[in-house]
């Protein structure tokens, strides 16, 4: 089911997009004044992304490094499941072959 909205939202993303905020159709004119008065002007030829800052940032190295354990774990948790199941607990895959395959949909 998750997988299935997300290629919903994916395939929506690319079709309702409009090349700018004033040729959007469902944007109100009251709307699209309040943005245009509201909005930083951003130089896009002077603009440029601070790689360094991002990739020298403390919080950024532990948000890395916590999202590669927890993919390890996962992974290494799904892979070995099926075996879990049947060395330790006795049951064959084909007795609990729905509850495996929950948890891989669950992710």
């Amino acid at each position: 089911m998750h997988h299935t909205l997300t290629s919903l939202e994916h395939t929506l993303a690319l079709i309702l997009p409009t090349p700018s905020m004033r040729s959007h159709p469902h944007i109100s004119e009251e709307e699209l004044k309040y943005i245009l008065d509201n909005r930083d002007p951003v130089d896009n030829d002077t603009a440029t992304t601070p790689w360094k800052a991002i990739f020298s940032s403390i919080p950024m190295w532990g948000i890395i490094i916590m999202q590669f354990c927890n993919n390890w774990v996962f992974y290494t948790l799904m892979t070995c499941l099926p075996t879990y199941f049947n060395d330790v607990l006795r049951f064959s895959i084909s007795q609990v072959s729905y509850f495996l395959k929950c948890s891989y949909n669950v992710q």
